[in-house]
C-alpha cells in the first residue's frame, strides 16, 4: 500500500495504521454483508501487517525503514483515531473471533506484551488498545504459546469455510489463507510426485467441486514452472438444493502441502467442521459463515 496522493501520484510507503485501520474497516464490512471478499482482504492485510512491519521483540513497527525514514517513529499513544499497534491488535484479535484461528490470538498477544509496561503506567494514552482487549479478550499465554506459528504445512495454511443456499443449489466455500512467502500445489498439481491441493467431504457428494485458476511459479528445486496457489483463493462445492439444511454437522478434509521457493514442507490433512448450515437465501444474498 501507498500512503498519499501528490501530483496525481500515489507515493510513500504505506504506515501500519493504514493497512490495520483498513482490515478492520474490510471485517467491519464483512460483518454486516457476510460477503466472504471482505474477510479475504482482512486477511490479506493481516498477512501484510506481519510481513512489513513485525519486529523481533514480538512488536509492531509503525512504518517501513526506508532511506528517507531509516528510524520509524514511536508509537506514544491513541488519539481520536487509534495508533496503528492499537489497530493492528484489534484486527488480529477480531480475526481470531471471526475464523477461531489460535495463531491471530498468538500474535496479538506478543505485541500487547511487548507494551505492557506503558499500557500499567499510561492506561488513558491507550483507549483504543485497552478497549479492543476488553472487547475480544486474549489468550493465556500458554495457550498462545502453544498454538504459535508451526514449522509444519498447517501452521502456515488457514482455512475457513462458510456455507450457502442459492435458487437451485448449495455451495460451501473454503477460503485459505496461505502465509507470505508459500505457495500450495495447484488442483491439478504440475507433475504426479507434487501433492495437489484436494478438499474431501465426509457423508457428502458434491456435484462439482471448482478450485481456484492456478499462477505459474518457478523455484530453485523445479525446472519447469509450478502451477500453485498463492495468498488468498477459494475452493467452492457444490450440492444439490437443500441437501446442506439437512446436515446437522458438515466436515471436510483439506490436504495440502506448503512450500516457499526452495524447499517444501510435509503435507497435511486440515479438518474443517461447520455448525448447522442457514436457511435457503436467494441468489444475491450473502453467504451465511459457521465456524
Amino acid at each position: 500500500m501507498l500512503h498519499a496522493v501528490f501530483h496525481g501520484k500515489a507515493r510513500t510507503a504505506g504506515y501500519l495504521d493504514d493497512y490495520a485501520l483498513l482490515g478492520n474497516s474490510f471485517l467491519t464490512l464483512y460483518q454486516i454483508t457476510k460477503h466472504p471478499r471482505w474477510l479475504n482482504r482482512a486477511i490479506t492485510l493481516a498477512g501484510a501487517i506481519e510481513t512489513h512491519f513485525s519486529r523481533p521483540d514480538g512488536g509492531f513497527a509503525t512504518a517501513v525503514q526506508t532511506p528517507y525514514l531509516p528510524l520509524p517513529p514511536v508509537a506514544d499513544g491513541d488519539t481520536p483515531v487509534p495508533s496503528g499497534v492499537s489497530a493492528a491488535v484489534r484486527l488480529l484479535l477480531r480475526l481470531t473471533a471471526i475464523t477461531g484461528n489460535p495463531d491471530y490470538a498468538a500474535r496479538a498477544l506478543s505485541a500487547v506484551r511487548r507494551m505492557r509496561g506503558q499500557l500499567n503506567a499510561q492506561p488513558s494514552a491507550w483507549a483504543a488498545m485497552i478497549t479492543a482487549i476488553n472487547r475480544y479478550p486474549l489468550p493465556t499465554a500458554g495457550k498462545a504459546i502453544a498454538h504459535a506459528p508451526r514449522p509444519d504445512t498447517a501452521g502456515r495454511l488457514h482455512a475457513v469455510m462458510t456455507t450457502r443456499a442459492l435458487n437451485g443449489h448449495d455451495e460451501i466455500q473454503i477460503i485459505l489463507r496461505i502465509d507470505p512467502g508459500y505457495h500450495v500445489n495447484a488442483h491439478p498439481a504440475t507433475f504426479d510426485y507434487l501433492a495437489p491441493t484436494t478438499v474431501a467431504f465426509t457423508r457428502l457428494t458434491p456435484l462439482a467441486i471448482h478450485y481456484p485458476p492456478p499462477v505459474p511459479l518457478r523455484t530453485a528445486f523445479a525446472a519447469d514452472t509450478l502451477a500453485v496457489y498463492q495468498g488468498t483463493v477459494t475452493v467452492t462445492a457444490v450440492f444439490p438444493a437443500g441437501v446442506l439444511s439437512k446436515q446437522r454437522e458438515i466436515r471436510a478434509t483439506l490436504t495440502a502441502q506448503a512450500c516457499t521457493d526452495q524447499t517444501c514442507l510435509p503435507p497435511a490433512k486440515i479438518p474443517l467442521t461447520l455448525g448447522p448450515p442457514p436457511r435457503p437465501q436467494t441468489q444475491d444474498a450473502p453467504p451465511s459463515r459457521h465456524e
